[in-house]
């Protein structure tokens, strides 16, 4: 098989650089016209789809077509998300690093020094990234630890904190992020219903669901999940909080969470109904309503 930059070398160069430049565009495009911020994960998608074709060519001897590659990318997201209130803190962090890559960039005598000028604010921003998921990992363990001795207020805190640090990894394209990290925030909404924070957990819940989209057509079982007696309390406490809030959409819907994920799906369906009467854009109440089949395991 002839090796991947070998067949880059044989191909016009602005043939790979336009390619590269559409698929940039409209991954970021999808991110702006969504409304969403800029995450490191967007960042480091970008970054790595341009380095496919940067270090083939880089490496091939086409050091100038590499230097445009990079610089493309770094000024198409500096130029999409110009202002600290459209990126999330890291991925603001991220866009400050590529400003100062551009500039040295165009510092440099020559496209080996703009390549690398842009190239070792990749690097930073990739090392940055990977010390966040590993933190992710981190916390679910020790979340992990405190749900299994009982400790939900504990467990809950850490599984929001690895949510928040999720919040920053995962990109435009979710099913990149492996799917035990994407649960921090459903896991978060499981510690704080055991704790009796129904609020929270119905925040939660609906973060959760925005992560795991499918997870609203599983099968999951939340008895399974705790001892009988704290199941009970559960289920008794979510009726109760719903009842003694009436106009609150967010504790309904979190009792039809509860019930659905019950088996009682039937009295689900009554609760999330009152739960759009309240609210009629509730967002966590449309992925019980329009969510696809699952494509992957349950959850």
């Amino acid at each position: 098989m002839m090796a991947a930059w070998l067949l880059l070398a044989l191909l016009p160069a602005q043939d790979g650089e336009a390619d590269l430049k559409r698929r940039i565009d409209n991954r970021i495009q999808v991110v702006v016209k969504g409304g969403r911020r800029a995450t490191s994960g967007l960042v480091k998608e970008c970054i790595a789809e341009t380095l496919a074709f940067g270090v083939p060519a880089y490496n091939a001897g086409d050091h100038d077509a590499c230097a445009r590659s990079y610089m493309r990318t770094a000024e198409a997201l500096t130029a999409a998300f110009p202002a600290e209130a459209k990126s999330t803190p890291a991925g603001w962090r991220a866009i400050v690093d590529l400003k100062a890559g551009l500039e040295r960039a165009a510092a440099a005598k020559d496209p080996d020094g703009r390549a690398w000028g842009v190239r070792y604010a990749f690097d930073k921003i990739q090392l940055r990234w990977e010390s966040d998921a590993s933190q992710i990992k981190t916390l679910m363990s020790l979340a992990k630890q405190n749900w299994a001795g009982g400790r939900y207020a504990e467990a809950a805190d850490a599984y929001d904190e690895a949510a928040a640090v999720l919040n920053e990894v995962a990109g435009e394209d979710l099913s990149k992020v492996e799917l035990p990290l994407r649960g921090a925030a459903m896991l978060s909404g499981l510690a704080l219903l055991a704790d009796g924070r129904y609020k929270e957990a119905a925040r939660a819940v609906v973060s959760g669901l925005a992560m795991l989209p499918d997870f609203a057509k599983g099968s999951f079982d939340l008895k399974t999940q705790y001892r009988a007696d704290r199941y009970d309390a559960i289920l008794d406490g979510v009726k109760a909080a719903a009842e003694q809030a009436p106009d609150d959409a967010d504790l309904a819907f979190l009792h039809g969470y509860v019930l659905h994920h019950s088996g009682r799906k039937d009295d689900a369906v009554k609760e999330f109904d009152r739960a759009l009467r309240l609210a009629p854009k509730h967002p966590g109440v449309k992925y019980y309503r329009e969510a696809p089949a699952p494509k992957q395991k349950d959850f």
